[in-house]
């Protein structure tokens, strides 16, 4: 099971692939706050896809 400090990580790689101006960044915020440990287990390897991909 994931702690918090793991869902806090995520949400902040989340929110610096957000951060371009695109005003998701709060919904996703959101979103992240009400993930439960497995979906953020998912959520984590979206944004590890997602980094891959933008590099």
């Amino acid at each position: 099971m994931l702690d918090q400090e793991y869902v806090d990580a995520l949400q902040a790689s989340v929110a610096d692939l957000l951060e371009r101006g695109s005003g998701w960044r709060s919904r996703f915020d959101t979103a992240i706050k009400r993930l439960s440990a497995r979906h953020a287990a998912i959520a984590a390897r979206f944004v590890a896809d997602v980094s891959s991909q933008a590099q």
